[in-house]
């Protein structure tokens, strides 16, 4: 028979290597299994640009913008290498060309601003008075100065604008290999701002030839020189016509040759 003395360790070793494997066990299957959470990809919304939303300025009359940003146009400062004095009214309506002068003969200083239109690109240009210390638009014309897709292969045909001596001058200039460039003259009669004089002229770049024509509506009068690399001065034509009533709200225009 086995002596417990000798058995009894040997119990008690093989029972506490039992407890200890269960613990592990127990200790294992207590942990929980984890699972990669499910992502989700949300859908992001770029928040719209300032360039993106509308300019409520875009809806007012540009006679009223106009009116109200005057004295800034006045002193803007010039562009550079003699280019456009470009001034934003609205988000759509851009001063391309301004010009400064005593109009009307008060000895104030008159303002005269052609504006483009986004995005037709339609010009506008106003004629804006000195008065009492505010400037107001009193003159509009819709059609005189050319978009700037208009002027043929040679690119924008405006020239840009001039208050001198009390006339107010527009320029155009395009066309390709044979150009052709305008000069409508204005000045003020009683309230009115009348025509006073056109000048177009044709010529071809490769041979340098070319006519000169001028409309005087003061006296009803016209000349037109042909002029050349040699001869600049002679007189091809000339005679009288009957004058046209014609205003800066809706003045006589011949055709552009492109």
């Amino acid at each position: 028979m086995p002596d417990p003395r000798r058995t009894l360790p040997v119990l008690v070793l093989l029972l506490a290597l039992l407890l200890a494997s269960c613990g592990r066990a127990a200790v294992v299957s207590t942990v929980p299994e984890t699972t990669p959470a499910p992502t989700t990809t949300e859908a992001t919304t770029e928040a719209p640009t300032t360039t993106d939303l509308p300019d409520p300025a875009d809806n007012e009359p540009t006679a009223a913008l106009l009116e109200r940003h005057a004295k800034e146009i006045l002193h803007a400062p010039p562009a550079p290498y003699g280019g456009y004095d470009k001034f934003s009214l609205s988000k759509n309506k851009t001063v391309i060309s301004a010009a400064v002068g005593d109009l009307n003969g008060d000895g104030k200083p008159d303002l005269a601003a052609t504006v483009e239109l986004a995005p037709e690109g339609n010009r506008e240009t106003y004629v804006l008075l000195a008065e009492n210390g505010q400037y107001r638009v009193r003159h509009t014309n819709s059609g005189l100065v050319l978009r700037a897709d208009e002027g043929g292969v040679w690119g924008d045909p405006f020239a840009g604008l001039k208050i001198e001596n009390g006339v107010l001058t527009i320029s155009l200039y395009g066309g390709s290999n044979f150009r052709w460039a305008y000069q409508y003259q204005f000045k003020y009669s009683g309230n009115a701002l009348t025509m006073i004089k056109t000048e177009s002229v044709y010529f071809y770049t490769g041979t340098g030839e070319g006519s000169r024509t001028i409309c005087d509506y003061t006296r009803g009068t016209w000349e037109s020189r042909t002029y050349s690399e040699v001869d600049e001065g002679l007189l091809l034509d000339a005679g009288t016509f009957d004058p046209v009533p014609s205003t800066f709200e809706s003045p006589v225009m011949e055709e552009h040759s492109l």
